[in-house]
């Protein structure tokens, strides 16, 4: 054995302390699958996406130190896990002592003033309250669009809001969970006022030229959408709620692009849950 390979166990040791003394938020790990298991993971993970999908190789990745173990699983959340290409998945955590809160930033006190768009209300208690939709899309090969939802109470937890944006010929899917991934259905009270802001991005290879934006809620694993039971309804019981224009698109480096400034694009940055992180000294 090589002196690195004699060393690694007290390394990846020395790494999970300073990890949990950091105490990160967020924290996004990698899996990358072998080519022969390519398929079979990718048909798994399609009928349902978290990590237990991915087989063992999502605790065997060797480059991040053996932090899946029971003390990481005992301190995060699974929020949502998503393929970057074939072979190779994101999987987003939280620190479970913040999501366990109510997320103030997507669940309201009362809907914003100035709320309109579509209204519609949809089975099981879910009622639209309103929709904004930016009205398009082209240095930043994205847009936010925008959902007010109230809810009646808990349903399962693969309800996702989806979002379809298309022309005759071409739809870009994307979808959810409500609350941009941070209030799913399990989690809803009676009442709950809940923003859904999204940011969808936009391929390079997508065609300039108007396109339609439909919307609704979906039960993951049987496919089987929300009933539009007041409301437009295009008759597959999808909401559309506007337009938006893609011109054609910069490339995404391009110098004449503003870099983005997340704190300009936070709807609520005085409900953000403190994560009582003290800054990193200079």
């Amino acid at each position: 054995a090589t002196e690195a390979q004699r060393n690694k166990p007290a390394f990846d040791k020395e790494m999970r302390e300073y990890f949990y003394e950091r105490n990160p938020e967020w924290t996004i790990l990698t899996t990358y699958i072998s080519g022969g298991a390519t398929k079979q993971v990718s048909e798994r993970f399609a009928k349902n996406p978290v990590p237990e999908s991915l087989g063992p190789a999502f605790r065997q990745n060797g480059y991040q130190f053996g932090i899946v173990n029971d003390e990481f699983l005992s301190r995060y959340v699974h929020v949502r896990t998503w393929p970057r290409s074939a072979g190779y998945y994101l999987s987003l955590f939280r620190r479970k002592d913040l999501w366990d809160q109510v997320p103030g930033e997507v669940v309201l006190d009362a809907v914003p003033a100035g709320v309109g768009g579509v209204s519609a209300k949809l089975s099981r208690g879910v009622e639209l309250l309103g929709t904004e939709v930016e009205p398009t899309a082209t240095e930043r090969h994205e847009f936010f669009l925008t959902l007010w939802l109230r809810v009646a109470g808990p349903l399962e937890p693969d309800i996702y809001v989806f979002h379809h944006v298309e022309n005759e010929s071409y739809r870009l899917p994307y979808d959810a969970i409500p609350g941009d991934w941070m209030w799913p259905a399990n989690r809803w009270r009676a009442g709950d006022i809940i923003e859904h802001r999204v940011l969808v991005q936009v391929p390079p290879g997508m065609n300039a030229g108007e396109y339609k934006v439909f919307v609704g809620l979906y039960r993951r694993s049987t496919g089987e959408r929300l009933a539009v039971e007041q409301g437009p309804n295009d008759g597959q019981n999808r909401i559309p709620i506007g337009q938006v224009e893609i011109t054609t698109l910069l490339p995404p480096f391009d110098q004449s692009i503003e870099p983005t400034d997340i704190e300009k694009q936070r709807h609520h940055p005085e409900r953000i849950i403190d994560n009582g992180r003290k800054p990193v000294d200079d």
